[in-house]
C-alpha cells in the first residue's frame, strides 16, 4: 500500500531524509545544507534525496524580531551560525528536533532507535511530511571541489563527534580552537603567575585544529647557515606535521575553509590562512613533489573563487578574521619563492605544466576580487633568500626571519 508521498509504508525513502521538526512558527529560518541555503518556516519539513556522502547541515536564528521585513535576511547573516558534518548513506532517516529549552536540535538517527513501535510512528509521520520536503540540489560540481579531500576520517581528527558515529556535534560561529584555549590561559597565568586557573576540558567542544607554532625551530639545524635556511624554508616542520599523509593537510585546509565561509568561524578563518602560509614557506617540499604543487593550486582555485568578497577586506566586517597584510605576504611568497620559472621548467609532468594557467587565474582573481596587487619587485634574492629590513624587524613578529 503506498500513501500520497510516494513512500511504501514501512519503508524508508531513497538517499537521506533530514527532517525538521517543532519550528518556531513565528520565526524565519535560514537553514542551509552544503553551498545551499533556504528561508525556511513551519511550512518546510526537511530535506529529501540527500546524496550519500559527507554534508554539512547549517542553521541560525534571527537575533530579534525585525518590525522592518527588509532587516531579516542582514539579521540572520548576523547571527550566530550552527552546523553539524553528517556522513550520508542511502537510507538514512535523521530527525532533528527543535527544543525551545535548550535552543538547540535534538538529533533522532532512525538506526538508533531500539522500539519498532518507535520506528513505525516516526515511518508514518515521515510519510505526512514527506512531500513538504526540499529535494537536496546536486551541487557536487560546487561542493565536491571544495570537499574533495574531507573525508571521514577529516571529520574525526578534528571536529568533535556526538553519541551517532556519522554525525558530528553542533560547532558554531563562536567556536574556539584547541590553540585559542591555550593561549587564553598562557595570556591569563602571565598576567597573574600567582594565581592558577583550572580550564575543564573542552575537548569535545572546541575544533581540533593543528597546532602551528612559527617559532619553532628545527632542531636538526645546527650551523647558522643551517638555522637561517630552515627559518626561511619550513619543509621541515610540514614533514613533522603532514609527511605521513599529505592529504591530511588539504584536508584541514578545506574543512576550516568550509567552517569558515559557511559559519563566519573566526577560528577557521585564522587556521584557513595558517595553513596556507605554512606551505608557502615549503620550496624543497614542493620541488621535490610538484605534484603535491598542483593539488595546493587546484584546491585555493576553488575556494577563492567561492570566498565570499567581504570575507577578505581592509573594510571592517564582522565576517572577516583574515589578516589582510598576512594573506599578501603569502601570495607574494608563494609567487616569489614557490611558482617560480624554475618550478614551471624543473618537471616534465603534463598536469604541473597544465596548472599554471590555475595560478595565474588565482592571482587574477585576487586582484580582480579582492583587488589586491602584488608588486612586481622581488623580496628575494638570487640564491632565493628574502630581503628583510632589519630596521622593521620585530622580535614578537612570527613573520620575522631568525636573527643569528
Amino acid at each position: 500500500m503506498a500513501v500520497k508521498s510516494g513512500i511504501k509504508e514501512g519503508s524508508r525513502p531513497p538517499g537521506t531524509t533530514l527532517v525538521f521538526k517543532n519550528l518556531n512558527p513565528n520565526v524565519q529560518w535560514m537553514i542551509g545544507i552544503d553551498t545551499s541555503f533556504y528561508q525556511a518556516n513551519q511550512t518546510l519539513k526537511g530535506i529529501k534525496l540527500v546524496c550519500d556522502g559527507l554534508h554539512f547541515l547549517h542553521y541560525s536564528l534571527p537575533q530579534a524580531q525585525s518590525t522592518d521585513p527588509s532587516n531579516t535576511e542582514a539579521s540572520q547573516l548576523e547571527a550566530v551560525r550552527y552546523g553539524h558534518w553528517i556522513n550520508c548513506r542511502d537510507g538514512d532517516v535523521i530527525w532533528l528536533i527543535w527544543d525551545e529549552c535548550s535552543e538547540d536540535f535534538s538529533i533522532e538517527h532512525m538506526d538508533n532507535m531500539e522500539s519498532t513501535h518507535a520506528i513505525g510512528k516516526y515511518i508514518d509521520e515521515l510519510g505526512e511530511y514527506y512531500n513538504y520536503m526540499i529535494k537536496y540540489q546536486d551541487a557536487r560540481s560546487v561542493w565536491g571541489s571544495l570537499t574533495s579531500f574531507i573525508d571521514p576520517e577529516v571529520i574525526q581528527e578534528y571536529v568533535p563527534y556526538g553519541d551517532h558515529e556519522r554525525i558530528s556535534k553542533r560547532i558554531d560561529t563562536t567556536s574556539s580552537s584547541k590553540e585559542e584555549s591555550f593561549m587564553l590561559k598562557d595570556a591569563l597565568e602571565n598576567r597573574d603567575t600567582k594565581q592558577k586557573y583550572d580550564f575543564r576540558d573542552k575537548s569535545e567542544e572546541e575544533l581540533l585544529y593543528t597546532i602551528i607554532d612559527f617559532k619553532m625551530k628545527n632542531s636538526k639545524a645546527t650551523s647558522a647557515e643551517e638555522i637561517t635556511q630552515s627559518s626561511l624554508d619550513r619543509s621541515w616542520q610540514f614533514n613533522d606535521i603532514y609527511g605521513h599523509d599529505t592529504d591530511l593537510f588539504f584536508g584541514e585546509l578545506q574543512l576550516a575553509f568550509v567552517n569558515y565561509i559557511l559559519l563566519g568561524s573566526f577560528s577557521s578563518g585564522i587556521q584557513w590562512i595558517k595553513l596556507i602560509k605554512l606551505i608557502s614557506t615549503c620550496r624543497s617540499f614542493l620541488m621535490k613533489d610538484p605534484v603535491l604543487a598542483v593539488k595546493l593550486l587546484e584546491c585555493l582555485y576553488f575556494q577563492l573563487q567561492n570566498l565570499p568578497e567581504e570575507y577578505l577586506s581592509r573594510d571592517y566586517s564582522l565576517f572577516s578574521s583574515i589578516d589582510v597584510d598576512v594573506y599578501s605576504q603569502v601570495f607574494e611568497n608563494l609567487r616569489n619563492n614557490i611558482f617560480t620559472s624554475e618550478f614551471w621548467n624543473a618537471s616534465k609532468d603534463t598536469r604541473v605544466a597544465s596548472s599554471k594557467r590555475l595560478w595565474e587565474s588565482i592571482m587574477t582573481m585576487n586582484e580582480s576580487k579582492f583587488g589586491l596587487s602584488f608588486p612586481e619587485e622581488s623580496r628575494f634574492d638570487k640564491d632565493n633568500f628574502e630581503v628583510y629590513d632589519i630596521s622593521d624587524y620585530d622580535e614578537n613578529d612570527e613573520n620575522a626571519p631568525t636573527i643569528i
